[in-house]
Parts: structure tokens; sequence; C-alpha cells
């Protein structure tokens, strides 16, 4: 075990060191979308930096939505959130969702070259009366990305027992200020990822992601899958709306052209 400062090892120096981790699998398997895609998002000269700044802020979005409860956990002033049953339960409370997020991420590293978009949940209405078993086939079929996520899961939770956690030697005021201080600042942090910034009431939306590109297949580069699947909970597809019969509207207008014998 690595000896660092006291404020490194307190419990807001390891939320922040969770975080960092969270994050740097986010661009990793932005990384890898790249490797195993780059023939199919015909990415220009100078295109790659604004796709990857552009993808920041969704990856900083993202790592809100993921760790939301894990940093309420780390946050609340008192005394029991540095014991060691409270912190193994944060394990599991971190764990879960990152790695269903990066197996997301690289499920869709093959996904893309089949639909040239982030996965959403419009995928499970698509493929709601079909064989769920079928998709337990993608580590046979793909071994490689399988591969990788294991590799990266494994260096992922070295790196998050790296660091050992030194409880705050304070009073119990000074914790409970320090703790309120804390959320406070967590709080506006959270508010501007979810909004990519604070110019914009509204938060963040995967449409966003045509600000960083040239081509419709390169917002996949900038977006993250777990973000995509997230911000379309609960969204459906566009209403048809009908406002009179069909007959009538052909007087109108018809789509269907019949040629005649007069060439018209």
């Amino acid at each position: 075990m690595i000896h660092l400062p006291k404020f490194s090892t307190s419990i807001y120096g390891l939320l922040l060191w969770r975080l960092l981790l969270s994050l740097a699998a986010l661009t990793f398997a932005r990384v890898v979308f790249l490797l195993f895609n780059t023939d199919l998002l015909h990415l220009g000269e100078g295109a790659l930096w604004p796709a990857f700044a552009g993808g920041l802020r969704f990856d900083l979005a993202a790592l809100v939505y993921l760790n939301a409860p894990m940093l309420l956990m780390h946050l609340l002033p008192f005394r029991f959130v540095e014991r060691s049953g409270w912190q193994r339960a944060a394990a599991w409370v971190y764990f879960i969702p990152n790695l269903l997020a990066l197996a997301a991420n690289f499920a869709d590293v093959i996904y893309f070259r089949f639909t040239l978009n982030r996965t959403t949940m419009a995928v499970f209405r698509e493929f709601a009366h079909d064989n769920a078993w079928r998709f337990l086939r993608f580590p046979i079929d793909y071994p490689l990305p399988t591969l990788l996520f294991g590799v990266v899961a494994l260096i992922w939770w070295a790196l998050y027992r790296l660091f050992a956690l030194r409880p705050l030697q304070v009073s119990c005021r000074r914790r409970l200020l320090i703790g309120s201080a804390a959320i406070v600042a967590a709080g506006t942090l959270c508010f501007g990822a979810v909004r990519g910034g604070y110019g914009d009431l509204r938060p963040l939306a995967p449409h966003n992601a045509a600000l960083y590109c040239d081509e419709p297949q390169q917002q996949a580069l900038v977006l993250n899958t777990p973000f995509t699947l997230l911000r379309t909970i609960g969204k459906t597809g566009m209403k048809a709306l009908t406002y009179f019969p069909e007959e009538e509207a052909r007087k109108y207008f018809d789509a269907v052209h019949r040629p005649t014998t007069d060439g018209t």
C-alpha cells in the first residue's frame, strides 16, 4: 500500500479517485470504439479532437447519472460513512452500474456496425418479442470485446483498492460543516455536468452531439452508450397524427404516382 498525504486518503480523496477511474473507463471505451469503427466514422482532418472534447461533456453527464447514489454515500456528513461495512456497500453501489455501463459501451463497439447509432432504449421495444437469450451469445461471437471488458474490470478493481481510507480526525461540528459544504459543491458541479455547462437550463441530450461532428454517424463517437440509454428511458417514438381519413387526404395529394400512356 502506498502512502499518500492525509487529504488524498480521506473520504473525499477516495471519492475523487473513484470518479476519476469511472471517467477514465468511459474515455477508454471511446478509444476502443474508435479503433474498431474508424472505417465507418469517416473522420476528416482535425475532426478527432472536437469529437473527444465534446465527448467529455457527455462522459461527465453519464458520470453523474451512474454515480449519484455512490456520491451521496460518500458525502453524508456522518462518521459511519468511513466504516468498513458502509464502504463495502458503497463498492457494490459503485461497481454494479459502472461495469454495466462499460459492458454496454463495449457491446456497442460491435452493434454500431449494424446500426450506425449508439444503442437507446428503443432497442428493447424493437426486440421485445425476440428471444432474449440470443444476446447471451455475444461473448462467444465477439470474444475480443469480451476479453477487453474482463481485463479492464480487473485493472479497475485493483486501482479501486489502491488507496486506503484514513478517517478524518475532526470534531462532529467541523465534520458537519465540511460535509455540508462538500454536498453544496458537489451538487453545483453535478448540475453543470448534467447540463453540459451552466449556460443552458435544459439537460444535455443526445442530439447535442451534432455540435461536435461533420457527419451523422460521427455522433456515436461523441456519445457514450450509458448516456443514450439513460436519457431515452421513458421516451417513445413520434406519434402518428391523423387529421382526416386517407381517402379524403388523397383528394388533396396522392403520394403514389401512376404513369399514364401520354407520359404524364
